[in-house]
């Protein structure tokens, strides 16, 4: 990913996704990724933050916008 944009994101937001239309990332700041760990390529938000949960309310949440 890009630096610039995923350095411009954690001075704008701290730890930030940034995603695409059909929720996938396409940028993760710094602090981010030292939450989540590693993010695969234009991994699913759903996926990397719910995982297989039965609840998944973030997941729901960005489905409804």
């Amino acid at each position: 990913m890009d630096e610039l944009l995923e350095r411009a994101l954690e001075e704008i937001a701290g730890p930030a996704l940034l995603l695409d239309g059909e929720l996938r990332i396409v940028a993760a700041s710094t602090g981010a990724r030292a939450l989540l760990g590693e993010i695969p390529p234009l991994a699913r938000a759903p996926a990397i933050l719910c995982g297989h949960s039965e609840h998944r309310p973030i997941a729901e949440a960005l489905a409804r916008g």
